[in-house]
Formats: structure tokens, C-alpha cells, sequence
């Protein structure tokens, strides 16, 4: 689409949908516009009478005249200037509360995939920057576009009224006044939209930036990050002299700054052209007695008001041209939403009371790529279960299947026989209550935090919800108690605080069915312990449906679904799972074996639990023993790397709780997720065998208690041990150094070794 015609879907879209309601209002600042360029051009003629028939013919009356009628102007356009500028202020609120109204409306239906896809800032740039561009530009429709137009016009023709032959020459210079400004409007709108999405890209920074100051203040990396912030979000290189000075000045000259600053100073160096033209012909016709005093002085007086209306309009087609493009990322927003279900197909669900079921349900979250098919699951409602595997297996997927959150592909998720496509949001969340895994705090008081799942709630049922979540106590001690507040995001509480508050939101309007994501995924062990139990109590009451990977925290349940790349692969209660000897066996085998402390920063394993780990499978259980007592504790706030890439390969880490997430860097220096692991999961050993660099990063994303044993400890048992020793050292040599163990490939890696072994036996 042309600029043209972005511009003419802007002013059809404004007139007709944004400005519609306020027309009475246009039609009184019409009003006003007309009456303020009216009084703006008589002024010059009272001037032109005032100097022709009193100061040059000497009389007093006209004098007289021309000075009454020159206040009695100035007072009516102040007047009318006044009236526009309150009619402006009224529709400016107005109108931006429109906008934000409608923005949020677009927002609660967007799919929740679009907010992955955007950046932190995206959003507040649309309401900030976007939102008021577009505002601006259709208010001004009227006072500047309009008052502009007419101003153009009658002035022109008062010229011509006035002097042909002086509006003449005048008129040949308005094409020129009216072309050039546009020569930059390209240039002009692609660095404005470089500018708006460089204020998205630093809005983003700078949230990342004010989130991580903890971690900044604990490592003392503020210079770090400070010089880290100014490479990425200013973009100033490290050159230096000459070539830096060089690089600035090609980088200043392609910004939206020194667009605006050479559009200014062009319609100043025009207006002054022009003056000096006026005032040569004029001064000429003048002394020819072509022209009288009094119409010279107009027509000086008439040229600012002209050339005013030229660049005001150059300026407004630039304006309009911005505000089409903030018109994009309004209707980008639109095109992502849901649509709206026909009507009568949406209906209320029932108090849940026999079962949630999958019936052949299929996801994929990138088309022609499934990641889920053939699911059929039956949950009666009364039980309590748990979604259970590693990460990215798909049991998150299930869930959010089931909260509505994703549709699947193929397929029906039915609660009581009805489908829950066809059943409406809110009936939906009055029946389910949900803690996400991401605790979401509202920055305001505990009490509006527990009463948004049930705004209407009394100060009874909201204490009722804290005491069953056991979080009343805690709260009445405060000296504010409910009304205290919880700092932005929950900084002011605890994780388990926020667990349980969360906890408390969710029962509060007394769902049948409760939905847990991974709530303790970042407790330490105390926490953890307390939250259990509290749902084992609540599930006692309602129907419970957890998902986690910590396998302790589910082992309570009536019944376990076991979830592995996106299939479900086992089913039944924790007993029975255990003596099928699948799986589940494994993944829980795994994460035994480890003595935690109650602030899960320190943890101990047993040589038991090393003989599971491919690496030291064949070892004796005495060296194992011995071994053991050299794994040093390691604790990983959230987002702290664990190591890097190019780092020394000098320890091989087991994690006894957390999540990490490992990645490398492509040849386009982009970071490439390469997995994710978890409790029992161990990484490292490749570069730790082969006395290597890093080949990848490894991040906590969630709180993350390691075991770490250092390269010289290793090396000495398997000096000890020659059998070993042959091993490790084909390892080294037949298998890459960058992999990663998991459950899916236990099994593979085992006969691996057991060959390995084999070959190397004397």
C-alpha cells in the first residue's frame, strides 16, 4: 500500500469509527477554526485601512477606527483560540481513553502465543508512543488540517483581492514551499519507524535491566551492565578517534532527529525566501505607485499566515504518515485476535461431576509439525491427579489444553460430555481455580490480590480462602495486614508466601476443579514440604490436577499420568507405576537418592545413587562412597549461567533440584536452546573427560541446587582404577563431546558403556 494510501485509510478509519463519536464537538470547533481565521485575516486589512487612511492621509478618525477594530479582532480570535483549546483538551482525554479502552479490549483476545512472540515492551510502546501518535493526529484533523486548509485559501484570495500581480509572484513559490519538505517524507517515515521500534527494543532493556539488579548487586557487575546496556541499546561501538567520530556522524545522519531538524530548517529557510521576495516585488510596485503603504504592509503581514498554512499542512501529511503507521500496530493487534464465537454457540458449563476427558486430541505449536496426537484420557472428577515427566515432554501442553489457554488441533477436551470450545470463558474459570507456575502478583494489597479470582468477595471468604491456603497467619501479623501491599511482581514475599497466596486466589471462589503448575518448581525444601500439604489437603475437598516434574510432590495423588514427547506413555498410582518398572521407575529412580537441607542450598548424595549414572555404573560401591564425599554444593539463583561457552571443562555437575536450560551460539552469534534438564539430570562429563572448553552455556531458569565434582577428584579414581581409565578414554575418543544425558537416552548411553566395557576388559 502506498503512503497515499495509507494516509486515505487513516482518514477514513478516524472520521468514520474514532472521531464518530464526538461530531456535535467537530461541528463547534468548525465552528471556532472559521471564526478564528476570519478574525486572523481581517487583521492585516485593519492595519492596511489604519496606515492608508490615517497615518498617511493624517486623519484621526480612521485612526480611531482602525485601533478600536484592531482590539475588538485581537479579543474575539483570543476568544476563539480559547474555545478550541478547550474543546482540544476535552477531546484529547476523551479520545486517548477510547483508545487505551479499546487496546485492552483487543488485548483479553489475543491468543496467549502472541505474547511469546513480542518483546517485554512491545505493549507499552503501543499504549505510549503508538496510542498517542495516532490520537494526536486525528484531534488535529480539525484545528491544524482544517484551520490550515482555510487559512490557505482565504488568504490566498485576499492577496489576489488586494494585489494580482505582488499574489502572483507570491503564488508561484507555494508548489515550491508545498514540494520540498515532501522530498524527505520516505526517509522520514522509515526512520521514524526505526525510532518507534528502537523505543520497543530499550523498553525491553531496560525492564531485563531493572529486574536483574539483584543479581547485578550480588556479583558487583554494575559497570558490566552499564556498559553492556550502552553497546546494546545506544549502540555506540567500541571505535575510538576519528572513526568512531566518522561512525556517529553516518549514524546521525539516518536518524529521525536529523529528519525533523532539516524539515525545520527547510520551512524557515523558505519562509524567509519568501519574505525577502515580498518585499523586493512589493518595495518596487510600491515605489512604482502600484501599490499603496497600507496594502504593502498587509501583504508582509499576510506572508507569515501564509507560509504558516503551507508548512503546517507539509507538517500534518508528515503527522498523518506517522499516525498510519501506529494505525498498522493497532490493526497488526486486531488481526491476531480470536474471533468472536457465533452467536448461540458458546454456552454455560455445569458444575463439574463426572469427568475431564481428551477424546483423540492432537496440538502442534508450529503447523505441519505435530507435537501431541492421539491423546484419550479419562480424569474422573472427585480425584486427585498429577501430569507428570521432564521438561518439554508435554504435560505443561495438557494442561494448558485443559485451562483453555491452547485449542487443540484436532480433537475435543470435554468436561461432563461438553466441549469445551464450545463453553464460555468465564463459566470456564468460575469452575477451574489456577496457581501458574509464574506466580502473578498485582502491585497492590494482599487483599485485591486474593479477591481477583472473586472481585464481589466479603472480607470473610477471602480470610476463608488464606486460612485454607495457611497463609492467614502470616498475613493478620503484618501491620497492615490484608491491606498490606506485595511491591512490584511479589518482591516484597517470599516464593512460598506467593504460592500460597496464589493458592488463596484460586479456591476463593470455591472451584470444583484446581489446576496446579509446577508450584513448588522453585520452593526450597521447607516450602515445598509446607505447600504439599496444603494440597493434599485442599484435594481432599475438590478435584486436584497437578503438573509437575518433582515426582515427591505428586507421589500423593489417586492417579499419575506419565508424559513423554507428547504421548502419554503410562497411567496408574504411584504404587503401580513403580512395579511396572517403566518410565516412571526410572525418572523417579533419578531423583532419589539426595539428602537436601531445609533451605535446599546444600544436598549430599550416596554412592548408591552415582551407580545409576552411566559414567560410574561398573565402579565399586566403596570408591563410589568415597567419591561421593567430593561433591561440593553449588546453589544457582534463577538466570545465573553455571557456566559458559569456552569456559574450562573442569567439573561435571548432577542437579539435585532445579531446572537448567543448555544453548549454544550459532554463527550468527544467535543463542540455539539445545535442551532442557532437570532434577536428576547431570551435564558436563564430555569436556570433563576430554580436559576441553565448553561447547555450550548451561543457565538455571529456575532456582537450581547442583552437585559439582571437580575434574582433579575424577581423574584421581580413574588413575586408580585402569579398567576405567581404558573407558573414559574411548569415551573421550568415540562419543561427542557436547553430549547431554537424559531419561530417552538412558538406555542407549547403558549399552554404550556396557560395550565400551566389554572391550576394554583385560
Amino acid at each position: 500500500m502506498s503512503q497515499l494510501a495509507k494516509i486515505g485509510h487513516l482518514l477514513r478509519v478516524g472520521v468514520g469509527v474514532h472521531l464518530r463519536p464526538y461530531w456535535k464537538l467537530h461541528i463547534l470547533l468548525a465552528l471556532a477554526v472559521i471564526t478564528s481565521v476570519a478574525f486572523e485575516v481581517c487583521t492585516p486589512l485593519a492595519i492596511k485601512y489604519l496606515i492608508d487612511a490615517g497615518l498617511v492621509q493624517h486623519q484621526l478618525e480612521p485612526l480611531r477606527s482602525g485601533l478600536v477594530i484592531l482590539v475588538l479582532l485581537f479579543a474575539a480570535s483570543t476568544l476563539a483560540r480559547y474555545v478550541m483549546a478547550i474543546i482540544k483538551a476535552y477531546m484529547q482525554d476523551e479520545m486517548n481513553g477510547d483508545l487505551r479502552i479499546v487496546l485492552i479490549r483487543m488485548m483479553q483476545r489475543l491468543p496467549l502465543s502472541y505474547f511469546d512472540q513480542v518483546q517485554t515492551g512491545h505493549f507499552a510502546t503501543v499504549f505510549d508512543t503508538e496510542m498517542l501518535t495516532l490520537s494526536g493526529a486525528l484531534q488535529d484533523l480539525f484545528r491544524n488540517g482544517l484551520q490550515a486548509l482555510l487559512q490557505l485559501t482565504v488568504v490566498l484570495g485576499t492577496l489576489f483581492v488586494l494585489n494580482w500581480q505582488l499574489a502572483l509572484a507570491v503564488t508561484v513559490l507555494l508548489p515550491i514551499a508545498a514540494l520540498l519538505p515532501q522530498r524527505q517524507l520516505k526517509r522520514t517515515v522509515e526512520a521514524t519507524d526505526a525510532m518507534r521500534k528502537n523505543v520497543e527494543r530499550i523498553n525491553a532493556i531496560v525492564q531485563d535491566h531493572v529486574s536483574t539488579q539483584a543479581l547485578v548487586h550480588a556479583f558487583g557487575r554494575q559497570e558490566h551492565a552499564t556498559r553492556r546496556f550502552v553497546e546494546i541499546a545506544v549502540r555506540r561501538p567500541g571505535a575510538r578517534g576519528v572513526l568512531k567520530r566518522v561512525t556517529d556522524l553516518r549514524r546521525t545522519l539516518r536518524t529521525n532527529s536529523y529528519f525533523a531538524q532539516t524539515f525545520r530548517l527547510s520551512l524557515e529557510n523558505q519562509e524567509a525566501g519568501a519574505f525577502l521576495m515580498v518585499v523586493a516585488v512589493g518595495a518596487s510596485l510600491s515605489y512604482a505607485g502600484l501599490l499603496t503603504i497600507g496594502t504593502f504592509a498587509a501583504f508582509i503581514l499576510f506572508l507569515p499566515k501564509l507560509m504558516q498554512a503551507v508548512s503546517t499542512l507539509a507538517k500534518y501529511v508528515q503527522d498523518l504518515t506517522r499516525a498510519s503507521l501506529s494505525l498498522d500496530r493497532f490493526e497488526a493487534i486486531e488481526k491476531a485476535m480470536l474471533p468472536e464465537p457465533a452467536a448461540g454457540t458458546v454456552h454455560d458449563l455445569s458444575v463439574p461431576a463426572q469427568a475431564i476427558e481428551f477424546d483423540q486430541v492432537a496440538f502442534s505449536y508450529t503447523a505441519g509439525q505435530p507435537f501431541m496426537t492421539g491423546v484419550n484420557l479419562r480424569l474422573p472428577i472427585g480425584q486427585s491427579m498429577a501430569f507428570v515427566g521432564r521438561s518439554g515432554s508435554g504435560k505443561s501442553t495438557l494442561f494448558k489444553l485443559l485451562l483453555g489457554f491452547f485449542s487443540p488441533s484436532a480433537g475435543r477436551i470435554l468436561i461432563d460430555g461438553q466441549d469445551l470450545s464450545q463453553v464460555s470463558r468465564a463459566s470456564l474459570g468460575s469452575h477451574i481455580g489456577t496457581v501458574l507456575q509464574q506466580t502473578v502478583m498485582l502491585n497492590t494489597s494482599i487483599r485485591e490480590n486474593i479477591a481477583f479470582a472473586k472481585p464481589e468477595a466479603s472480607d470473610v471468604e477471602i480470610a476463608q480462602a488464606a486460612r485454607l491456603a495457611g497463609i492467614h497467619d502470616y498475613i493478620v501479623s503484618l501491620p497492615k495486614g490484608y491491606e498490606s501491599g506485595v511491591g512490584d511482581g511479589g518482591r516484597w514475599l517470599s516464593e512460598g508466601q506467593k504460592q500460597r497466596i496464589a493458592l488463596a486466589r484460586a479456591i476463593l471462589p470455591n472451584p470444583a476443579i484446581l489446576l496446579l503448575d509446577e508450584v513448588t518448581a522453585s520452593l526450597d525444601p521447607e516450602s515445598e514440604a509446607a505447600v504439599n500439604a496444603t494440597i493434599q489437603i485442599l484435594a481432599r475437598q475438590r478435584t486436584v490436577v497437578l503438573v509437575t516434574h518433582r515426582l515427591a510432590s505428586a507421589s500423593f495423588v489417586d492417579h499419575l499420568v506419565v508424559v513423554d514427547e507428547g504421548h502419554v506413555k503410562e497411567q496408574g498410582s504411584h504404587a503401580e507405576l513403580l512395579a511396572h518398572q517403566g518410565l516412571y521407575q526410572r525418572l523417579w529412580q533419578m531423583q532419589s537418592g539426595f539428602v537436601v537441607s531445609g533451605d535446599g542450598h546444600r544436598a549430599e548424595v550416596q554412592g548408591e545413587r552415582l551407580q545409576a549414572i552411566p559414567l560410574f555404573r561398573d565402579v565399586a560401591i566403596t570408591t563410589l562412597n568415597a567419591l561421593a564425599a567430593q561433591f561440593v554444593s553449588e546453589f544457582r539463583p534463577a538466570g545465573e549461567s553455571i557456566y559458559r561457552e569456552g569456559d574450562a571443562g573442569d567439573k561435571f555437575f548432577i542437579i539435585v533440584r532445579g531446572t537448567v536450560s543448555v544453548s549454544t551460539r550459532n554463527a550468527g552469534d544467535q543463542s540455539i536452546r539445545l535442551a532442557a534438564l532437570q532434577d536428576g539430570d547431570y551435564f558436563g562429563e564430555g569436556e570433563m573427560l576430554s580436559r576441553g572448553r565448553r561447547t555450550t552455556t548451561v543457565t538455571a531458569t529456575t532456582p537450581s541446587l547442583l552437585l559439582a565434582l571437580r575434574a582433579e577428584h575424577f581423574n584421581a579414581m580413574v588413575n586408580k582404577l585402569s579398567l576405567l581409565n581404558k573407558v573414559v578414554t574411548q569415551m573421550a575418543l568415540g562419543r561427542s563431546l557436547s553430549t547431554i544425558c537424559s531419561v530417552g537416552r538412558r538406555r542407549r548411553g547403558n549399552a554404550i558403556w556396557r560395550a565400551l566395557l566389554q572391550t576394554a576388559a583385560p
